[in-house]
C-alpha cells in the first residue's frame, strides 16, 4: 500500500491551493489518505505519515497548534513565485525587509547580505531560525543568517513558517519565528522541469532546469532519493535601464526645519568633476579639461545639501548594477532503511551554492578626506601652461570620479554543504525517539576589484627619471615597495592608460568559513490518558560545536608600507572600499527541552476542547553562561468552528562568531551629517565584542480560527502579535548613529563613537566626522506589534453556478500597529511603522501588506490570479520633510498562473506572467551620492517590471 498524505484546511474532502494548507489559520488537521489495501504498508511508511507541527513538538496530526503556522506546499509556492522557494515566500506579507536578488539595496561593497535571506516581522534574518527538516542549517553569513538559495527544492514537499517565538521547542535565533523546509522522504519515479523566463523588456532572462528521483528497495524496506537543479538569472547591469529611471534624483536638505528634505532632478556634485576639480592652492576652483589645460568650474544652483547643487559641470555616479546576476545549484541525496518495523536509519546529504556578481561604482576620489589626490609641481603630466599658472605651491589637492574607468566588479559566492546521519523509531505504540548528528559547513567568498591605494597613490606620483622617462617616483626612492609600478595621468578625462588601470585595480578578497556539528536526540509520545485525552510529551537535547574563521588580503590592522610614495591622505586604507580585517573564534552551546501538551476538557458544555501546552529550554553557552527560555499557551474552542489561541515565550538569539570575535575592519562610507551639514566620506571601524550576551525577546500572541458550521469551506483567522526584544545586538550604521547623537544634541553614549577634529560645539563643514566606530553591543532595544488576517475559501462551482471546476480563494494581510527602535539606554524610542527606517536608504515598513489569490481549477487545468499589496507609508521619522514628497505610495502587482496537464498530469505546461500590467515603482530617491541608487524602494517595489516565465514538468 502507498500511503499519500495530503494537507487539509481541517474540512473532510477540501483541499486548499494543491495541499497549501493553512495550519496558521486550520486545525492543522493532516489526515492520511491511503489507497485500496493491498499489502501492509512498510514500516517506514508508517512512521512517516505522522506529521508534526513545526510550532511544536507535541502537536500531531488532528490537533490545533497554540502557535500561528503558515503551512504552504512546494508546488503553491512556485506557482506564486517560479524563480524558487525563497522568491514566494517573500512574496507573503509577514516576510517583511527581506535581502534577495531583486529586493537588496544598491549592490556595493556595503549593501550588506548578498543571497536571499528570509526576514520576518522586520526583525532582522538573523532572527529567523531555518531549518531543513527540522534540523538547524548551518549559518552562511557572519550574521548568523542564512542564504536560502542553497537549500534543494526539488525534494521540498512543504515550507512551515512559524510567526512567533520558537525558541523553547527549537533553540536560539528563533525570536521572529521558524522556516521549516520539510523534506519529501518518499519521493518515487522521475520528475524533471525546465523552465525559461524574460522581462517585456527582452532582458533580466533567466532559466531554470532540474531533475529529481526516487526508489524504493528491499522490499519498499528502503528508499533511495536525489535531485540536482540549476537556476541562473542575468540581471540588470545597469540602473538606467528602465524607461522613467531618473538618475539624477535625490532628495536634499538635512532634515532640520529649516532645511527639511526636498526631492530634486538634475542633481550634481559641486565638489567633484569627471575629469577631475582643483580643490587647494592659486587653481582653486578650476576643473580640468580633457586635454589637460583648466577652465573655471561652474556650479549649479545651490541645495540643503553642501556637496550638491541642481545642474552645473560636477560629475554624478555613473549608473551601476540595477540587479546582480544570480547563478545558484544545489544536489541533494537521501538513502534511508527499515532494519525492523521500529527503527529506521538514514544518510543524507546536500551541496549549494550561490553566487551573486555585479558592477558598482569606481571609487570617488574627494580632495579633503582620507582618500584625496594630490598633484605635485613636478608631475609631468601636468600641462606647461597648469605649471606656469601654478606659480610656487608645491603641490594642489584635487577631486575627481572616474568615470571613464570599469565599475568595481564584485561577486558573493557561497558554498555550503550539509551532512547528517540518523536513526528513528517507536517504542511500543505510544513513544517514537530519534537521534542524529550533522555536520555542516558553509564558505563565504566575497570579492571586489578596485582601487590598492598604494598602488594608486604610488602610480599618481609620477616624475621624470634622470634619463626623460615619466616613471612612478617611488622607483627611483624606494624601487623594492612597489615593483612593475606604472605611472598615471589622473588630469582630464580620457586620459587613462590601460596599463595603469591594471596596476592600480587589484582584487580585494575575504573569506568566511563557518562550521557547525550538532549532536540531538528526542523523545515524544503520549505519558498517559485523561478524561479529555492523552497527555503528549515531548524530550531531547543537543550540544553544537560551532567555528569560524574570517581571512583577508586588506586587513586593516596591517599597517601598509607608504614609504617613498608623497600624497598619501591620513588615515587611508588598504583598499579604496573594502578592507575587511581577519577573525577566528569558537562556540560550544549545551541545551536540552522539555515540552507538555495536556487535553484539560472535550466535549464539555463551556469547552468543545481545551488543551494547555508550554515548554522550557536550558541552554548553555560557553562565552556567556546559561539562559531558560520558556513558552505556555492553549487552545479553547467554545463551540464547534470557534477556536481561541494565545502563546506567551521568552526567546533569545545568540550573538554570532563574528558579532563575538570579528578582528577590526574598516571601510570608507559616505554619510550625510546634519551637525556639520556636509555629506562627505569617513573611515567606519568596526570589530568583534567577546562580552555580548543573547538578546532576550519577550512575544505575546493570540488569534481567533472560525470554521462556520455554515461554511464549511471557509477558514478565517486573526492573530495579533507583540514581540519585545531586550538587549538587542547592533552595531548601528554610521548614518543611525549620526543621526542619534544629532537628535540628543550630543548627549547620547553614541556620540562617543563618532571621532571630530574639533569640539561638539563646532558646527562648521571642518569639524565632519574623520572616523565612525560601529561596534556591537548590547544596548538596542525593539518593539514590535500587529495583527495577521488570513482567509480561505473554496467554492465548488458545479454546485454554486453549474459550472465544472472549482475556485479557492485565499488572502493573506498584515497590519504592523507599531515598530519602534531604541539605540541605546538613554536614547528615546523611535516608531517607524509606516516610515522610513532610514531616509539615506529610503526602505520603508508599510503597515499594511496583503497578497490575495483566485484560483480555478478543472482537473489538470489551473489558472490563479495573485495580487500584491505594497502597502504605503511615509518617508520620515523625526525628521522635517517637504510635504509635497512625503508619502510612498501603495502598488498593487498582478501576476498571472496558467498551467495545463496532459497524459494523466505526466506533463504539465506553464507560464506566469509577474507585473501582468508591468506598474512602475513611483520615484523615491535617496539622500546619497547622485546618480548612485535607483531612486525608489527596492525592498518594497517592483524594479524589473513584466517577466514572462514559460515551462514545462514531467513526471516518470
Amino acid at each position: 500500500m502507498r500511503v499519500r498524505t495530503v494537507l487539509f484546511t481541517g474540512v473532510a474532502g477540501a483541499t486548499l491551493f494543491h495541499g497549501a494548507a493553512s495550519a496558521q489559520s486550520a486545525p492543522v488537521a493532516q489526515p492520511v489518505i491511503a489507497a485500496p489495501a493491498e499489502a501492509a504498508a512498510p514500516p517506514s511508511a508508517a512512521i512517516a505519515s505522522e506529521i508534526v507541527v513545526t510550532g511544536s513538538r507535541t502537536i500531531r496530526n488532528g490537533a490545533a497548534a497554540p502557535t500561528p503556522v503558515t503551512t504552504l506546499t512546494s508546488q503553491a509556492l512556485t506557482q506564486t513565485a517560479p524563480s524558487n522557494i525563497p522568491d514566494a515566500l517573500n512574496r507573503l506579507p509577514q516576510f517583511l525587509g527581506s535581502s534577495s536578488q531583486y529586493r537588496s539595496a544598491t549592490f556595493n561593497a556595503t549593501a550588506g547580505l548578498q543571497g536571499n535571506y528570509l526576514n520576518l516581522r522586520g526583525l532582522g534574518p538573523q532572527r529567523v531560525l531555518v531549518l531543513l527538516d527540522g534540523t538547524r542549517v548551518p549559518p552562511t553569513s557572519t550574521s548568523n543568517a542564512v542564504d536560502s538559495n542553497i537549500l534543494p527544492q526539488m525534494l521540498i514537499e512543504r515550507v512551515d513558517v512559524v510567526t512567533g517565538g520558537a525558541s523553547a521547542a527549537y533553540g536560539s535565533d528563533a525570536v521572529s519565528g521558524v522556516v521549516n523546509y520539510i523534506l519529501n522522504k518518499r519521493f518515487n519515479g522521475v520528475q524533471a522541469t525546465a523552465q525559461r523566463g524574460v522581462s517585456t523588456y527582452g532582458d533580466a532572462g533567466s532559466y531554470r532546469l532540474g531533475i529529481a528521483a526516487g526508489q524504493g528497495f528491499a522490499g519498499d524496506r528502503g528508499h533511495i532519493e536525489a535531485s540536482v537543479e540549476h537556476y541562473e538569472n542575468a540581471g540588470l547591469p545597469r540602473q538606467d535601464m528602465r524607461a522613467g529611471y531618473a538618475p539624477l534624483a535625490l532628495l536634499v536638505g538635512t532634515g532640520a526645519v529649516n532645511n527639511p528634505y526636498t526631492q530634486v532632478t538634475g542633481a550634481r556634485f559641486n565638489d567633484v568633476t569627471f575629469g577631475g576639480l582643483i580643490r587647494s592652492g592659486p587653481l582653486a576652483g578650476n576643473q580640468f579639461n580633457p586635454n589637460g589645460t583648466i577652465a573655471p568650474f561652474v556650479a549649479g544652483t545651490p541645495t540643503g545639501t553642501s556637496q550638491v547643487t541642481i545642474g552645473g559641470q560636477g560629475a554624478v555616479v555613473p549608473p551601476t548594477a540595477l540587479v546582480p546576476k544570480l547563478n545558484t545549484t544545489q544536489a541533494f541525496g537521501r538513502l534511508s532503511f527499515d532494519f525492523s518495523d521500529a527503527v529506521n536509519a538514514f544518510v543524507q546529504g546536500g551541496y549549494g551554492r550561490s553566487k551573486t556578481s555585479y558592477i558598482s561604482a569606481f571609487a570617488t576620489r574627494r580632495a579633503g578626506t582620507s582618500n584625496g589626490i594630490t598633484i605635485f609641481a613636478d608631475n609631468p603630466y601636468l600641462a606647461p601652461s597648469v605649471r606656469t599658472a601654478l606659480g610656487t605651491a608645491p603641490s594642489f589637492t584635487m577631486s575627481r570620479l572616474f568615470s571613464d574607468a570599469a565599475g568595481n566588479e564584485q561577486t558573493s559566492l557561497t558554498q555550503s554543504y550539509n551532512i547528517q546521519a540518523g536513526v528513528e523509531g517507536k517504542l511500543g505504540s505510544n513513544f517514537r525517539w530519534d537521534a542524529s548528528y550533522t555536520h555542516g559547513r558553509a564558505q563565504l567568498d566575497l570579492s571586489q576589484v578596485e582601487q590598492n591605494n598604494r598602488n594608486f597613490y604610488a602610480a599618481v606620483d609620477a616624475v621624470r627619471s634622470p634619463a626623460g622617462q615619466i616613471v612612478c617616483r617611488v622607483t627611483l626612492v624606494n624601487p623594492a615597495l612597489a615593483q612593475g609600478c606604472v605611472p598615471i595621468n589622473v588630469m582630464g578625462l580620457g586620459n587613462l592608460d590601460p596599463a595603469a588601470l591594471a596596476y592600480i585595480r587589484q582584487e580585494s578578497k575575504s573569506r568566511i568559513v563557518n562550521q557547525l556539528d550538532v549532536v540531538a536526540a528526542n523523545l515524544r509520545g503520549d505519558l498517559f490518558d485523561l478524561p479529555a485525552g492523552p497527555v503528549a510529551f515531548a524530550v531531547g537535547g543537543e550540544g553544537r560545536w560551532q567555528k569560524l574563521r574570517q581571512t583577508s588580503n586588506a586587513d586593516p590592522s596591517i599597517a601598509v608600507d607608504y614609504t617613498g610614495i608623497r600624497g598619501v591622505p591620513a588615515g587611508v586604507l588598504p583598499f579604496a572600499t573594502t578592507n575587511v580585517g581577519s577573525a577566528r573564534g569558537s562556540q560550544d552551546v549545551k541545551e536540552g527541552y522539555a515540552e507538555l501538551t495536556v487535553p484539560i476538557f472535550k466535549d464539555a458544555p463551556f469547552a468543545r476542547r481545551l488543551d494547555l501546552n508550554g515548554a522550557v529550554r536550558y541552554t548553555d553557552y560557553k562565552t556567556s553562561g546559561s539562559v531558560k527560555t520558556w513558552k505556555v499557551g492553549g487552545v479553547y474552542e467554545p463551540l464547534q468552528g470557534i477556536r481561541l489561541r494565545v502563546t506567551a515565550s521568552r526567546d533569545i538569539a545568540a550573538p554570532s562568531l563574528f558579532d563575538l570575535f570579528a578582528g577590526q575592519q574598516a571601510q570608507v562610507a559616505t554619510n550625510s551629517d546634519r551637525h556639520t551639514g556636509v555629506t562627505s566620506t569617513s573611515t567606519i571601524l568596526s570589530s568583534g565584542n567577546a562580552n555580548l550576551k543573547p538578546e532576550r525577546a519577550n512575544t505575546l500572541v493570540g488569534g481567533l480560527v472560525l470554521q462556520p458550521v455554515f461554511a464549511p469551506r471557509l477558514t478565517f483567522s486573526i492573530d495579533a502579535y507583540r514581540i519585545s526584544i531586550k538587549d538587542a545586538i547592533g552595531s548601528q550604521d554610521a548614518q543611525t548613529e549620526l543621526n542619534d547623537c544629532e537628535l540628543s544634541n550630543g548627549t547620547a553614549p553614541v556620540c562617543s563613537l563618532i571621532i571630530r577634529p574639533l569640539p561638539y560645539s563646532n558646527t562648521s563643514a571642518a569639524n565632519f566626522p574623520s572616523t565612525i566606530i560601529v561596534a556591537p553591543q548590547n544596548l538596542a532595544q525593539l518593539r514590535v506589534k500587529g495583527i495577521d488576517f488570513e482567509a480561505n475559501y473554496s467554492i465548488p462551482l458545479e454546485q454554486a453556478v453549474g459550472m465544472a471546476g472549482s475556485l479557492d480563494l485565499r488572502a493573506f494581510v498584515s497590519y504592523l500597529d507599531s515598530y519602534q527602535t531604541k539605540a541605546n539606554a538613554t536614547a528615546n524610542f523611535i516608531e517607524r511603522a509606516g516610515r522610513v527606517s532610514a531616509v539615506a536608504t529610503t526602505s520603508g515598513l508599510p503597515q499594511w501588506r496583503g497578497l490575495v489569490q483566485q484560483a480555478y481549477r478543472n482537473g489538470s487545468l489551473t489558472i490563479q490570479l495573485t495580487e500584491r499589496f505594497t502597502g504605503s507609508y511615509r518617508r520620515t521619522t523625526t525628521e522635517a520633510f517637504d510635504p509635497a514628497f512625503v508619502k510612498a505610495p501603495n502598488k498593487i502587482y498582478t501576476d498571472l498562473y496558467v498551467s495545463q496537464g496532459f497524459d494523466n498530469n505526466r506533463l504539465s505546461l506553464f507560464v506566469q506572467v509577474d507585473n501582468l500590467f508591468n506598474v512602475k515603482a513611483p520615484l523615491l530617491p535617496a539622500t546619497v551620492n547622485p546618480g548612485f541608487t535607483y531612486p525608489t524602494d527596492k525592498q518594497n517595489y517592483d524594479i524589473v517590471g513584466r517577466v514572462f516565465t514559460v515551462g514545462a514538468k514531467a513526471r516518470f
